[in-house]
């Protein structure tokens, strides 16, 4: 045991030291994070003084709700610790035996930089049941709450590796908002009904049992999963990708280049993350009431969360294979053509399930409106994110969220990208044809905007060859 403790304690300062050392891409991260707490740190206190003048009168369901958000913290960690899990199997010569491996990829679970803010928010959350009308009992419930839902998460971070898993999280999550949206009991099925039936002193034999059930077999499953080493490989597991597209051969120049990176994109959680906001939003957007103003908000939300691909789109590479891109003989303009056209593509295969959707609310008008701003989207984020791409590229890896590159840079050419999607619905949303027209205005002057910024870049990209490869090794 003192092996393992010592193992894991190196392991940990070494990760500390490159995690904040000025050239690692952790700082991206914590600054965003920094900006979050900023941004959402007073309405966050409100929400817990609110939460407990109402557990006070007997009404615990308020803070059980913000411990049930609250808990999805910890995804981060878990994205986090996953990663050091796999650099922690590079020393499994070590005579330490399998088990002790295992706890150690479930300390550092706890241990990474990130799990200082989860825990910090997890207990920030536990105040409100001070007030509770049983808080001896709310108070232990909600730290196994807790616990139980940072392994419960990281066996979900684990798991997400996996095609299968995959499939039946969507699933899940489709069939949640449908049922959410036709039945009010769906708050008594929530992972924290249990929590908010302690607090209120409801089963108190009962809710407390399945709070421990729950923490210990997240504890034994996560275990399990250690001790199996699922879902800790950062190489591309090419059993994500579906038959009929690996053999699939497009026609078009640097056909292959573009199917490669389409794959890989798909491989990204940011990916993902989009295409539930946006089934999210179809699910909302049915039974409501909604202008087409809000298919421009859905679609540029989309657009942000998959930046990273159109701002880092060299990021598919690695140093090796970027080497062997340098030796084709391919030109740089038509290189960081077929590279830049990933993001819109990626775009378009998230939003099209939305399109009949447009069709039927808003009729011919609004599907060829629809249309022309998925394309603007897309080639306004290809235009600002060929430069960006070329000066601050960084590695993309599979099953992970991607943070790097430059903040500044990053920030502005969202804001480049973004803002004129919504200039025809704020300047002509009255007149269907003015509408139209100004759609395709700014789709006319993303497309000038994308051939200037490629021959731009593409004129001065042999100069970067070196340090680019650099920065990807």
């Amino acid at each position: 045991m003192a092996g393992t403790i010592a193992f894991i304690r190196n392991q940990q300062a070494d990760h500390w030291r490159r995690a904040f050392s000025v050239r690692s891409a952790y700082d991206k991260l914590s600054f965003f994070v920094g900006l979050l707490i900023l941004a959402g740190a007073y309405r966050f206190i409100n929400l817990l003084i609110a939460a407990a003048h109402e557990i006070e009168t007997g009404n615990a369901r308020p803070a059980a709700n913000i411990a049930l958000a609250a808990s999805l913290v910890w995804l981060v960690p878990a994205f986090e610790s996953r990663r050091l899990a796999a650099e922690a199997e590079k020393f499994d010569f070590l005579p330490l035996g399998r088990v002790n491996f295992a706890f150690a990829s479930l300390a550092n679970n706890f241990l990474v930089p990130s799990a200082g803010l989860a825990a910090l928010i997890s207990f920030s959350t536990v105040i409100p049941f001070i007030f509770a009308q049983t808080p001896l009992l709310a108070l232990p419930g909600a730290i196994l709450f807790f616990a139980g839902a940072a392994l419960a998460v990281l066996v979900f971070v684990r798991c997400l590796h996996y095609y299968v898993f995959q499939l039946f999280f969507l699933a899940t999550v489709l069939l949640g908002f449908l049922w959410s949206r036709n039945s009010a009991a769906i708050y008594d099925y929530l992972p924290a009904a249990p929590l908010r039936q302690l607090a209120d002193g409801e089963s108190v034999v009962v809710n407390l049992s399945v709070l421990i059930t729950t923490a210990a077999a997240g504890f034994c499953i996560a275990l399990l999963i250690a001790l199996s080493k699922l879902g800790i490989s950062n190489k591309s597991n090419r059993r994500l990708s579906p038959r009929f597209l690996t053999r699939l051969r497009l026609p078009i120049k640097l056909g292959e280049l573009i199917k490669k990176d389409f794959i890989a994109a798909w491989k990204l959680l940011d990916c993902w993350i989009a295409v539930f906001v946006l089934i999210f939003y179809a699910v909302i957007f049915i039974p409501a009431e909604f202008s087409f103003t809000s298919f421009s908000v859905a679609l540029v939300v989309a657009a942000m969360i998959n930046a990273s691909i159109a701002f880092n789109f060299l990021g598919f590479e690695s140093s090796d294979s970027f080497e062997r891109l340098r030796l084709s003989p391919v030109r740089p303009v038509d290189l960081l053509s077929a590279k830049s056209r990933i993001f819109g593509i990626i775009l378009f295969s998230q939003v099209i399930f939305l399109l009949p959707l447009i069709a039927i609310r808003f009729g011919v008008i609004g599907i060829i409106a629809a249309i022309l701003k998925t394309a603007a989207a897309g080639t306004l984020y290809a235009a600002a994110g060929v430069r960006i791409s070329t000066r601050f590229p960084f590695r993309l890896l599979s099953f992970e969220m991607s943070f790097g590159g430059s903040i500044p840079a990053t920030l502005a050419g969202v804001a480049f990208a973004s803002l004129p999607i919504f200039l025809p619905d704020v300047l002509f949303a009255g007149s269907p044809v003015l509408f139209l027209v100004s759609n395709f205005a700014v789709l006319v002057i993303a497309a000038i905007a994308y051939r200037l910024a490629l021959h731009n870049t593409a004129a001065t990209f042999h100069n970067s060859w070196d340090r680019i490869a650099e920065k990807l090794a």
